[in-house]
């Protein structure tokens, strides 16, 4: 039969808007190591069977692969398949299809025989670009590259894993749909064609099944079938559903095509229209490399020649926002003292001959201005003509090949500036690895919040410049931003000097905060609240929500998943919402390409806030839940959305049941069935809510996967083991899982001997057995088991902070407490940024009666860090406890505590004392604002009624009593008012004194996360 290529299907593949499908029938035309043909499913599925003697007849692949990993286990039949796949050379029809231009290429074969035939290609259209799982995950163009996405995995590559067996079909199920909902979102508009499926291929109606059931109810896309002999009756069924089938062989297609089809390239219109958006001194390297250059512009800003012509955006940056670029090179903005240092840096490694990269790093507290500053001296290294300077843009990627393209771009040292540089560590110290083997000099300043960066893994080494708060000439400069601006609100009918106070009394604070409740009536949380619920319309208010969510954790939210979670369409959304949220959601587009665009708030503080004190536990329980459901990883935006909140325990531990949490991480498995992290953070939020037992199973599943098992999921392991070792019935079982849990610690330093986190949980199992052993002689013995782990650790690691700290836990339990502060002082000098040791050693002093050593152990931790809320509450215990003047000790812990109300408020403790001392001081109002908070944040009931806070008088040293009368009484109950008070509840006790209305009362005076109690009353 002669056939033609249909006019839509030969416009589609010559426009470059065309969807390749590839099955396993392609492998006719592919041969391997042997010589021989690739089997189809059925061909596999019998050598299978010969192979490992499986007595049967069936040629269903995946039921033979079930019974092969029964029978011999997975690793032996992955083995067996990655053997015979391998090396495959294509023949000239399959290489024909890499000279022709695709949308995009799905594949449901596991080899790499399609990624082989672009490697034969001299000359291709397009580089391609393999996926095979979300760790593939990169940005690519499709100008220039083509996504191959292996649906059923690969066996080659970086990540080798496959959906081949009975059990795989049903685990992957959600990657599948995130795929073609993905294929959906992208490439609606695209024809589909399939090659390399046969009818009786199980893979055809699959696909077939799953892409109609992500498009439905509407129609499949134009889509075209190459396969002979089609039934008349299938052929019917199909086009019914908008597929022609076209009866020839492959080859056929190929050669007809070969001859009727002319290559899609990218026509000089199109390179016109790409070239506006690139720097006039970089269009000559565009010219010879447009994918290269496009990537890079994607990912950096080229500041020399940035767009200091826009509108300047200062009126968003006075209320949080990011400065754009004509605000920077306008100069609307005041300089930082730390500037000029960092710039002469800067200046001496331009003006020398360096053989290699450099790297500094600007460190401090979330809302100090490091990003601000960042800009500046990018704007002030342009103004001074000291070289190329690139700006990483928020949200891509930091990739060595970028970084290697742009320093091979001009003869002058380039410079590169990174703004959360902690995530982005690993994209750097490839590069900079790069740069140095290549003797290329560039210099790279990050930035980073000081804690971000003292706690992330693998550091880059470099120079610190810390952002301290606001010194008094900075106090004046942005004073005179302000008023030039006209935005000193309430302070401009103040005299400079009164200005200045009201600044300077938010000393200490984020720049951001200080700006803002300098210049306003409110507290900078108030402010925010405030804010929030002036939005209107409670689809906004939930937009804010979604995406303070997201954007906390330095992460963003494209605005479909946005709409799919309100339950709306992308144009409702932006209709009923951009308006009530403008200024405070800022829409942006992440990927001009494929039409990509994100949100995000104005500041990651803002977030925080928003998203801590906005909206109720329930709502926000519902957002949770509903972004793990509708984020897809196949787009990196999500996966690294999603990555984010897998690993936040705060996030996690903000849902209050046990089945809600279940629920968030059964749905995470399912997005991500190959990540042993999220089983990992599955199994320690199990062991948070006391489950080890279903902790370890979460664990041994993640330890079962393929590859290389990470050092972090014995350290879990070994605490799972622990906890069940200590909360076994029986001694003999607990016995049991500690010889388990030591084996899995030993395991992780046998592998690893510099692995801290193995030696204190080690040593830490050893001291926990010992605590519950009832045998003294055990008990001695662990205890030295543990001191022989702690000596060993000390010798090995390099950071040891951890075992200092288990070492004066021993010293606490044998009650020696000169011991226990010296291991903890030892823990701080050998890791002087431990907030965990210097917390513990502050708590120490104040125990062991030095509140003033206390205090100076944490002041440096409380103003880097003040979120950290259990070190701000220690601290202002530990002002209580000095001296005598009770009201002056009141009002500083409470400018102390009101720095930590973000996270604070999330804590009884934290409210018993902070509500507390406001209450002592009078302050009725606030407190009984922050006591709300409990109410607000449905603490249990224990939490509640437990009184944490209980003062004392420092006269007398004992705890504090005040004097007034019983205003009404109740059974068991009375309340007491204090004269200027409002009335306290008194909960009397049988055998007490007998209590009336009118009668004048000493009473002690606690308090709890509900409030005031007044306690052993005393009739005077």
């Amino acid at each position: 039969m002669t056939i033609t290529i249909p006019l839509g299907l030969k416009t589609a593949i010559e426009s470059g808007n065309c969807v390749l499908f590839i099955g396993a029938g392609i492998g006719y035309h592919m041969t391997g190591s042997d010589n021989n043909l690739v089997p189809d499913g059925a061909a596999l599925a019998k050598e299978l069977a010969i192979h490992f003697k499986i007595d049967t007849d069936s040629e269903d692949l995946t039921k033979v692969s079930q019974v092969v990993a029964l029978r011999r286990g997975r690793s032996d039949l992955d083995d067996f398949l990655r053997k015979r796949l391998a090396n495959i050379v294509p023949d000239e029809h399959v290489r024909w299809l890499t000279t022709n231009r695709w949308r995009a290429i799905y594949t449901t074969n596991y080899d790499f025989g399609i990624e082989r035939a672009y490697e034969l290609n001299s000359s291709p259209l397009q580089a391609p670009i393999s996926i095979s799982s979300t760790q593939d995950l990169v940005e690519y163009d499709l100008r220039f590259q083509v996504p191959i996405y292996h649906i059923h995995g690969a066996l080659f590559g970086e990540h080798q894993n496959i959906v081949i067996t009975e059990d795989d079909y049903t685990i992957f199920r959600e990657r599948r749909r995130m795929l073609f909902e993905q294929l959906k979102q992208q490439f609606a508009t695209s024809t589909f064609l399939y090659i390399g499926y046969s009818h009786r291929d199980p893979n055809w109606k699959l696909v077939l099944h799953e892409i109609a059931t992500e498009f439905a109810p509407s129609k499949l896309p134009i889509s075209y079938r190459v396969t002979p002999k089609t039934d008349a009756i299938d052929i019917e069924i199909l086009r019914s559903r908008g597929i022609e089938c076209l009866d020839c062989y492959f080859n056929e297609f190929a050669e007809l095509a070969r001859s009727e089809l002319n290559a899609a390239t990218v026509q000089e219109d199109q390179l016109r229209q790409i070239v506006k958006q690139v720097p006039s001194n970089l269009v000559e390297a565009f010219h010879n490399n447009p994918a290269a250059m496009i990537r890079l512009l994607k990912s950096w800003e080229y500041v020399n020649q940035a767009p200091f012509d826009d509108q300047p955006n200062v009126e968003a940056f006075l209320q949080g926002d990011i400065p754009n670029w004509a605000t920077m090179g306008g100069k609307h903005y005041f300089s930082r003292d730390i500037e000029e240092e960092v710039f002469d840096y800067l200046l001496d490694y331009a003006t020398t001959t360096p053989k290699g990269p450099a790297s500094h790093i600007l460190v401090g507290p979330a809302g100090y201005g490091v990003s601000t500053i960042l800009m500046s001296l990018a704007v002030r290294s342009v103004t001074e003509n000291i070289g190329p300077v690139f700006f990483h843009k928020i949200g891509q990627p930091v990739l060595e090949g970028d970084i290697e393209y742009a320093a091979s771009l001009f003869p002058n040292i380039p410079f590169f500036f990174i703004d959360n540089a902690a995530d982005r560590r690993h994209g750097l110290t490839k590069a900079i690895a790069v740069l140095r083997e290549q003797k290329k000099p560039a210099l790279f300043l990050l930035g980073e919040q000081r804690n971000e960066w003292a706690q992330a893994k693998g550091r880059i080494s470099g120079q610190q410049f810390p952002v301290e708060s606001l010194s008094d000439d900075e106090i004046n400069k942005l004073l005179d931003f302000l008023s030039k601006n006209h935005a000193l609100n309430k302070l401009e009918p103040l005299s400079r000097d009164l200005q200045f106070a009201a600044v300077k009394k938010t000393h200490g604070k984020e720049l951001l905060v200080a700006m803002r409740e300098a210049t306003e009536e409110l507290g900078f949380d108030a402010i925010l609240e405030h804010e929030y619920r002036g939005i209107e319309g409670d689809m906004s208010k939930r937009l804010y929500l979604i995406v303070a969510c997201i954007y906390q954790h330095d992460a963003l939210i494209r605005d479909v998943i946005l709409a799919a979670i309100l339950g709306t369409s992308v144009a409702e959304m932006y209709l009923e919402a951009k308006n009530p949220t403008d200024g405070v959601v800022v829409f942006e587009c992440a990927d001009e390409v494929n039409n990509v665009y994100i949100a995000r708030t104005r500041h990651r503080t803002i977030a925080r806030i928003v998203w801590e004190r906005c909206g109720s536990p329930t709502d926000k329980e519902e957002i949770l839940q509903s972004l793990v459901s509708k984020l897809n990883l196949n787009y990196g935006i999500d996966a690294k959305a999603f990555e984010k909140m897998i690993r936040n325990d705060h996030l996690i531990d903000s849902i209050r049941t046990l089945e809600g949490k279940t629920y968030f991480f059964e749905m995470a498995c399912k997005k991500d069935p190959h990540s042993p992290y999220v089983k990992q953070h599955y199994a320690r939020m199990l062991l948070r809510e006391h489950r080890p037992e279903l902790a370890l199973a979460q664990i041994d599943q993640a330890m079962q996967m393929p590859g290389t098992t990470p050092r972090v999921l014995n350290h879990t392991k070994g605490q799972t083991l622990k906890a069940m070792a200590v909360n076994a019935e029986g001694y003999e079982i607990g016995r049991k899982y500690v010889a388990r849990a030591e084996q899995t610690y030993r395991k992780s330093i046998s592998s690893s001997p510099k692995d801290e986190y193995a030696y204190q949980g080690l040593a830490d199992l050893f001291l926990a057995w010992a605590r519950k052993s009832e045998n003294e002689e055990e008990a001695a013995k662990y205890i030295q088991k543990a001191e022989e782990v702690i000596s060993e650790g000390l010798r090995n690691v390099r950071v040891r902070d951890g075992l200092w700290i288990v070492s004066s836990e021993i010293s606490n339990w044998l009650g020696d407490q000169p011991a226990r502060l010296q291991s903890l002082e030892r823990a701080v000098k050998e890791s002087p940024t431990s907030t965990v040791a210097r917390y513990l050693l502050a708590k120490q002093y104040r125990i062991a009666g030095h509140p003033e050593k206390a205090k100076e152990t944490l002041h440096a931790d409380v103003l880097a860090n003040p979120d950290e809320y259990r070190s701000v509450l220690e601290y202002a215990l530990a002002i209580l406890d000095i001296g005598t003047d009770m009201t002056k000790n009141w009002k500083e812990a409470i400018a102390v505590l009101s720095l930590s109300t973000t996270y604070g408020l999330g804590d009884s403790r934290f409210i018993s004392t902070y509500g507390g001392l406001l209450f002592l001081n009078e302050q009725f109002s606030e407190a009984a604002r922050v006591f709300n908070e409990s109410v607000a944040r449905e603490f249990a009931s224990i939490e509640m009624q437990n009184p944490f806070f209980k003062p004392t008088d420092r006269v007398t040293m004992a705890p504090l009593r005040v004097v007034g009368k019983i205003t009404d009484v109740h059974y068991r109950q009375c309340f007491v008012e204090k004269e200027g008070w409002p009335p306290v509840i008194c909960m009397s006790s049988k055998g007490g004194p007998n209590l009336r209305k009118n009668l004048n009362v000493s009473v002690g005076i606690v308090f709890s996360a509900r409030g005031a109690m007044a306690i052993t009353p005393h009739l005077i």
